[in-house]
């Protein structure tokens, strides 16, 4: 069976640890090979020996690398070994990244962890260049980078087979001798003094509540990016309130001569925005376009507005956020929409489209 084109690096220079849950090989591995054929050096933990001390191995590692950079999905979350490897690197202070393949639901002490490194949400980036380019923003990476190696082939995730049992690491935990947290990190009263000390100075809030919504970890607002505020007005009762379907009405031309629609990408949907206000979230009783089939789309998550031909999208305070070209929006605050814009309701895609009449 296919495996990683990649040999792990074993010299004295900086290199990167690679931190995965074997059961995402498939949507890591050529991540890692791009980053050979860029030049950055690489260890993960493919073709130990089975006779080796495997836990050793791993804090010798991760000790010794100049940053590690964590792929984090549910399966990566699920696992004990991961996470341990996470508590290692946090507690020997390592330059971390990471690198967030998936929506997840994240406990609140793993989201506070997380909380205090660089982060990269690739499934919020719309290209492979988008995310190379943001994940290579990432300063300390430097450390790591040596020749290019444009000998290194870049796989396709589906070249490799998901359920390969070949080596001894390819399940997840499927090893014959687990990370002990005492034999990594010192004990209980180590590991709670140098988890304040790693946290201090982060403010933590609690995280709002969405009936029936996942938590999922979103990256945090920008800082430079400064959006005009909106005269935001409290919504009413939603037991009185009547929306104005968006779907089945016949719109009303509109006056300034503008038509602008979104496009769901999941179902090709075209949503007119024909109203000075078109509400988008998952209940029906609250929008004007209801999202079916996404639990993490708020009740009302979002809502764009129309005005003289100028279009803007504002969050509604949403629980897993709304994304204008891959950049977190700050709530109740208005984003200038213009043609060919990707907006994202937590995973759910839309372009914005407008075309003069």
């Amino acid at each position: 069976m296919k495996r990683c084109s990649v040999k792990p690096y074993e010299g004295k220079e900086g290199y990167i640890f690679i931190s995965y849950s074997h059961r995402d090989k498939k949507l890591v591995f050529p991540i890692i090979e791009r980053l050979a054929y860029d030049g950055y050096r690489i260890w993960y933990d493919e073709g130990i020996d089975p006779g080796s001390e495997w836990p050793e191995i791993i804090a010798n590692h991760l000790n010794d690398c100049a940053a590690c950079m964590a792929f984090i999905t549910e399966n990566y979350l699920k696992s004990h070994n991961c996470r341990r490897e996470i508590n290692f690197a946090l507690m020997k202070k390592k330059p971390f990244v990471t690198v967030v393949l998936e929506p997840v639901v994240m406990s609140p002490g793993m989201e506070m962890q997380l909380s205090v490194t660089q982060s990269v949400f690739k499934y919020v980036l719309p290209t492979e260049d988008e995310f190379y380019s943001k994940l290579y923003e990432a300063k300390f990476l430097v450390k790591c980078l040596g020749q290019p190696d444009h000998s290194v082939r870049i796989s396709r995730p589906e070249e490799y087979d998901e359920n390969w049992s070949g080596g001894l690491f390819s399940g997840d935990d499927y090893v014959k001798e687990s990370f002990r947290d005492a034999s990594l990190v010192g004990g209980a009263e180590d590991n709670a003094a140098n988890s304040r000390e790693l946290l201090s100075g982060y403010e933590q809030s609690p995280p709002k509540e969405e009936s029936g919504a996942a938590m999922t970890f979103m990256p945090p607002a920008p800082k430079t990016y400064q959006p005009r505020q909106t005269t935001y007005q409290p919504q009413p009762d939603p037991a009185a309130y009547q929306p104005q379907p968006a779907v089945t009405h016949s719109p009303q031309p509109q006056a300034h001569g503008v038509r602008a629609w979104l496009v769901r990408t999941k179902t090709n949907e075209k949503i007119r925005l024909d109203y000075p206000q078109t509400k988008l979230g998952r209940s029906a009783s609250m929008v004007d376009y209801v999202i079916s089939g996404n639990s993490t789309i708020g009740r009302f998550h979002a809502w764009v507005t129309s005005d003289n031909g100028r279009f803007c999208i504002v969050d509604n305070s949403s629980r897993n956020k709304t994304y204008l070209n891959s950049e977190v929006l700050e709530p109740e605050r208005e984003y200038e929409l213009n043609d060919g814009d990707i907006i994202l309701l937590a995973n759910e895609r839309f372009e914005f489209r407008r075309e003069e009449r």
